[in-house]
């Protein structure tokens, strides 16, 4: 723990249970997780951790286990910043190995990592030819689902194989509409970007948490509406820009105003 990190916690320890909830809340991400970009000595070590992890690509298969436990070294680090973790460990359960998990303290997390159970799992897969398969997506869900964790977070060289809701990706957005558990993944090349001033681990999984809740939600909204073989193209286009006002995209004002627009110009 460092300084800054030990002054927040006895600051916390003297406050009242609303007054920490209500501090936690309103903090800014850089106080959730500590960035280090204008710290040299943990620059030196994160560099080292991506460097042992680039080392590693060229290893023979025989040698999986050491390249998984480097990302998983890499990771740890990463993780660790948070300033309400209480663990980051490999795990074993009575069927399966965690390469991550990852706990926080309940009354120092803000709602958002409440929502999630305080409770992450994280799979590293150190791969150089493949990506995360439907399979790999399936097992971190129930991983998730039997450890009772609030969200399955990858991170590889290759991200999540297809698109759209074919292959992993499909598969991914499926099992979060079956049993409300969110994967998110990370690739190696984002994760190198933690060291650039303004980066913050914390922003990047808030925003791929809610880029695949509001992506669901649209693509629900298609699906049941637009999956017919001649669509009304006005009114796709109007419950477009609806989609874009639900997931403030848009303004209240400026839907109306291109609703209205729509309207004139075909109708």
């Amino acid at each position: 723990m460092d300084q800054k990190q030990k002054q927040l916690k006895d600051l916390l320890s003297s406050m009242s249970f609303d007054s920490i909830q209500d501090v936690m809340e309103n903090a800014g991400d850089d106080t959730i997780w500590r960035p280090f970009y204008n710290d040299g000595a943990e620059i030196d070590r994160f560099i080292s951790f991506i460097d042992a992890v680039e080392k590693s690509k060229s290893w023979p298969a025989i040698r999986n286990k050491e390249k998984g436990n480097l990302l998983e070294d890499l990771m740890k680090f990463v993780f660790s910043r948070f300033v309400n973790v209480i663990s980051v460990s490999r795990a074993l359960t009575t069927d399966n190995e965690i390469d991550l998990d990852v706990k926080f303290n309940e009354i120092l997390s803000p709602q958002v990592v409440q929502d999630l159970k305080c409770y992450f799992i994280c799979e590293c897969k150190n791969m150089v030819s493949s990506s995360i398969s439907v399979g790999m997506v399936t097992k971190l869900v129930e991983l998730c689902k039997s450890n009772m964790a609030g969200i399955g977070i990858f991170v590889s060289l290759k991200g999540i194989g297809g698109k759209g809701w074919r292959y992993g990706e499909g598969k991914r957005k499926k099992l979060f509409l079956k049993t409300s558990i969110p994967i998110v993944s990370f690739t190696l090349d984002e994760i190198k970007t933690l060291v650039e001033p303004n980066a913050n681990f914390y922003s990047l999984i808030k925003k791929k948490y809610r880029l695949l809740v509001d992506e669901l939600d649209y693509d629900g909204q298609a699906i049941g509406e637009y999956a017919k073989d001649d669509p009304d193209f006005v009114q796709v286009l109007k419950d477009t820009v609806k989609s874009l006002q639900e997931v403030e995209l848009l303004t209240k004002s400026e839907c109306a105003e291109i609703l209205q627009r729509i309207s004139i110009k075909y109708e």
